[in-house]
C-alpha cells in the first residue's frame, strides 16, 4: 500500500518552480493585543484604519484562540504548529524550545525562500530557539524596543531581500506599561501598533501572503487580573487573526453582533493602576470580506504557511480563509500560577459553542465569561484538554545572562511547585485579591515602609508560598538595616525556590556586609548547588581560599562546567604546586588564553619542582616580560639562577629587587654574587 501510494503521488515538485510559485510571506505578531480593541472586531473607539483596510481584503477569525497567554511559547505553538505540552516550553523563561521540533521557517527557507525575523522584545532571545530556519533574526534589543525601531530594520531587510521573501515581524508596544497617547492609554498603544503595520503593509502588493496575528490578550481588570497569564478569560485567550489571501478578497461580511457584557465586580483596583481605561463593554461585530465562525488555535499557523508556499498538504487555515467551516476542539493553558505562586494550573477547551474549564462545561454564546455551567457532557472535549493538560518534561536550559535579560523584563520563572495534583491547590482567580494586597505593598515600599511590612507579613500569613512577598519583606528588612531578619526571609525564598538568582545575590551581599566568611561559603554552596552556574563554583573555591581551606574540590567541580576557566585552574594549580607539581602543571597549560598574572611565575616553580631549572628561568622571564614588576618572579629568576652558580646573571635582577624591596637578605646575597652598589 505504501508503494503505491508513493507511485500515485508522482515526483515532488520541482524547486525552481515551486518558488515561482510561492508568494512572498509577511507574517505580524502583535503582543499583548486583545480582539476586541480592533475596528474590524467591533470597538467603536479603536483608532486601526490599517488592520481594520487589511480585514477589508482578507479573512477575519471571530473566535481565534491563543494556546498559551504568554509570548514566548505561544510562538513557539505558531512556529512549530504543537501545543505546549508537546514542545515543552511551558513559560517565558527556564525553558528553550529543543532542536528536535522543526519551524516552518526552517523548512521555507530549506524550499528556497529568503527568511527574517525582527523581534521587539528580549522575551523572543535567539538563545530560545526560535531562530532556526532565519538567516536574519534581528533581537538586537535591551528589555523591548519600540515598533518604529522595528518596523525600521525589517524594511531595510525587505527592500534588499531576494524573493520569495518570508518575514516576521513581532512589535511588543501593547504590552504594560502603557503608554500611548490621548484617552484610554491601552488603546493609544494599538493605535500605534497600528501605524507601524501600515508602514508595512505599504511594503508588499498585492500578491503577498499576510498574516496578522496577536500572541494573546489583556485581562484590563477582567477577572480581577490587570495584565496575563494568571486567569483565562476570553479577553486573554481571543486574539485578532487575520489573513490576507494573495489576491485579497472581496466581499463585505458582518455577522450578527453580541454584546459582551463585564461582570459588574470587575473593578480596576486603584493603588496598582489608575490608568483611564475605557472598559465600557464592546460589541463582539466583526466585519471583513470574510468573517470565519467557530473556534481555531493559533497552532494551526505552522501549517497555514507551509499550505501557501506549497510545501504540505497538511491542514491549516486556508480552507477557512477561502470559506470553508473550521472544526475540530482547541486548548489553551497556563501554568503560570502554578511555577510562581505554588497555585493551581489553568485550563481550557473549546468545541464548537461548549466552553470546558476545570469541571464545568458553559455555552460560550450565551455565557461569554463561562460563569453559569451548562448540563451538557462534552466528553470527547474532556478527554481532548486531559491530553494536552500534563505537565511533561520540557527542557530547562535558559542561559543565565538570557535570564538577566528576561529578568529585566518582569519574566522570571518561580518553580514553586510542579506536581500534578492541581485539585489540591489554591485557585489564581481566587488569590487576585491576597495577590492585589501584596502589589500594592510593593508599591509603597519606599513611601510608607511600615504599611508594607505590615501588609506584606498579613499576606504571608494567609499563603505562606508567596515567593516575592517573602523576597519584598527581605528587601524591607535589609533598609532597616536588619541584615539577619532580611536573611531569615531570603531563606524562605530558597526553601520554595532553590535557584532564585535575586535572593541568592542578596544574600551573598548580606553575608559579606556582615564580615561572614562562613556565611559566604555557605550561600556561594548554596547557589552552585542550585544552578550549576559556573561563577557559582568560582565563588566556592574563591571562598575556601578566604577561610584557608582547600579549594581543589570545588574548583574541579567547576572545570566541569568549563575546563578551560582560568581562575578555577589557577586555584587548582595554587593547591597542587608543592605536593603534585606535574599535575599543577597540567592546570596551568589549560590557561593559554588567560591573562598571564602569576600563571608563569607559577609554571617556573612547577618545572624546578620537576627538576627542569632551564625550564623554570624561561618560565620566569615569560612572567616578567608580561609583568616586569613581579617581584615574586624576580626573586625566584634570581635565587634560581644564584643557586646554578651563574652570579653575574642573578646581579641585575638581584639589584632591582633590592631598589623595589629594602630586604636585608636580598642585600647580602647581592654582595655575596660579587655586587659592590649600594
Amino acid at each position: 500500500m505504501l508503494l503505491l501510494l508513493a507511485c500515485t503521488a508522482g515526483p515532488p515538485p520541482d524547486p525552481i518552480e515551486a518558488q515561482v510559485a510561492a508568494p512572498d510571506i509577511l507574517f505580524i505578531t502583535l503582543d499583548t493585543l486583545r480582539a476586541d480593541r480592533l475596528g474590524a472586531y467591533g470597538d467603536p473607539l479603536a483608532r486601526t484604519p490599517h488592520l481594520d483596510g487589511l480585514a477589508a481584503e482578507g479573512a477575519l477569525f471571530r473566535d481565534a484562540i491563543t494556546p498559551v497567554p504568554l509570548t514566548l511559547p505561544a510562538h513557539a505553538s505558531m512556529f512549530t504548529g504543537l501545543y505546549p505540552n508537546e514542545h515543552g516550553l511551558r513559560d517565558n523563561s527556564g525553558f528553550a524550545l529543543d532542536t528536535g521540533h522543526a519551524l516552518v521557517a526552517e523548512e521555507l527557507s530549506t524550499a528556497g525562500y529568503s527568511t527574517g525575523a525582527f523581534v521587539s522584545a528580549y522575551v523572543l532571545h535567539h538563545s530560545l530557539g526560535l531562530d532556526r530556519g532565519f538567516e536574519v533574526y534581528d533581537d538586537e534589543v535591551e528589555g523591548e524596543r519600540p515598533a518604529s525601531a522595528t518596523v525600521d530594520a525589517a524594511l531595510a531587510w525587505w527592500g534588499e531581500a531576494q524573493g520569495p521573501r518570508m518575514m516576521w515581524v513581532h512589535l511588543f508596544d501593547a504590552h504594560r506599561p502603557y503608554e500611548g497617547k490621548g484617552g484610554d492609554p491601552y488603546r493609544g498603544e494599538v493605535a500605534a501598533l497600528d501605524v507601524a503595520v501600515g508602514r508595512l503593509l505599504e511594503a508588499t502588493d498585492g500578491s503577498t501572503l499576510v498574516v496578522v496575528a496577536g500572541d494573546h490578550g489583556e485581562n484590563l481588570w477582567d477577572a480581577g487580573e490587570l495584565e496575563h497569564g494568571m486567569v483565562l478569560t476570553r479577553s486573554v485567550l481571543r486574539v485578532p487573526l487575520i489573513v490576507r489571501p494573495p489576491g485579497g478578497l472581496e466581499g463585505q461580511s458582518s455577522p450578527p453582533a453580541r454584546l459582551i457584557e463585564r461582570p459588574s465586580e470587575w473593578l480596576p483596583v486603584p493603588e496598582i493602576d489608575d490608568s483611564p481605561f475605557d472598559l465600557t463593554p464592546v460589541p463582539d461585530a466583526p466585519r471583513a470580506a470574510r468573517v470565519v465562525e467557530g473556534p481555531v488555535s493559533l497552532v494551526a499557523l505552522a501549517a497555514t504557511l507551509r499550505e501557501y508556499a506549497g510545501l504540505s498538504t497538511a491542514p491549516g487555515l486556508r480552507a477557512a480563509v477561502e470559506g470553508a467551516s473550521p472544526s475540530g476542539p482547541v486548548f489553551a493553558e497556563s501554568l503560570y500560577p502554578l511555577f510562581h505562586y505554588g497555585w493551581a494550573p489553568d485550563f481550557y477547551g473549546r468545541e464548537g459553542d461548549i466552553v470546558l474549564r476545570g469541571d464545568g462545561a458553559f455555552d460560550d454564546p450565551t455565557d461569554p465569561w463561562w460563569l453559569l455551567a451548562t448540563a451538557q457532557q462534552p466528553t470527547g472535549l474532556r478527554a481532548f484538554v486531559a491530553s494536552h493538560a500534563v505537565l511533561g518534561q520540557g527542557p530547562d536550559s535558559t542561559a543565565p545572562e538570557v535570564l538577566r535579560g528576561l529578568e529585566a523584563l518582569g519574566y522570571t520563572t518561580r518553580r514553586v511547585l510542579t506536581h500534578q495534583d492541581w485539585e489540591t491547590l489554591p485557585r489564581a482567580a481566587d488569590r487576585m485579591a491576597l495577590l492585589h494586597r501584596v502589589f500594592i505593598a510593593q508599591g509603597r515600599m519606599a513611601s510608607d515602609p511600615a504599611f508594607a511590612r505590615t501588609e506584606l507579613e498579613e499576606a504571608l500569613s494567609q499563603d505562606p508560598g508567596l515567593v516575592d512577598a517573602w523576597f519584598s519583606l527581605a528587601s524591607l528588612r535589609v533598609n532597616e538595616l536588619d541584615r539577619r531578619g532580611a536573611i531569615e526571609a531570603l531563606d524562605e525564598v530558597l526553601k520554595r525556590v532553590p535557584d532564585h538568582r535575586n535572593a541568592l545575590s542578596m544574600k551573598l551581599a548580606l553575608a559579606r556586609a556582615l564580615q561572614d566568611p562562613e556565611l559566604e561559603l555557605q550561600v556561594a554552596e548554596q547557589t552552585a548547588a542550585a544552578t550549576g552556574e559556573l561563577q557559582a563554583h568560582r565563588l566556592v573555591a574563591e571562598s575556601l581560599v578566604k577561610l584557608g581551606r582547600d579549594p581543589t574540590d570545588a574548583a574541579l567541580a567547576g572545570l566541569l562546567v568549563d575546563p578551560r576557566d582560568c581562575t578555577l585552574n589557577g586555584l587548582v594549580a595554587a593547591a597542587r604546586l608543592e605536593s603534585d607539581p606535574a599535575g599543577a602543571l597540567e592546570h596551568l597549560g589549560r590557561m593559554g588564553d588567560c591573562p598571564p598574572s602569576g600563571r608563569h611565575r607559577m609554571e617556573g616553580a612547577c618545572q624546578l619542582a620537576l627538576g627542569k631549572p632551564e625550564d623554570a628561568l624561561a618560565a620566569y622571564r615569560e612572567q616578567l616580560s608580561h609583568t616586569p614588576d613581579d617581584v615574586e618572579a624576580l626573586g625566584a629568576e634570581a635565587d634560581l639562577l644564584v643557586q646554578l652558580g651563574r652570579c653575574e646573571e642573578a646581579l641585575p635582577l638581584l639589584e632591582k629587587l633590592y631598589t623595589r624591596q629594602r630586604r636585608p637578605e636580598v642585600l647580602a646575597t647581592y654582595r655575596a654574587c660579587g655586587g659592590t652598589g649600594f
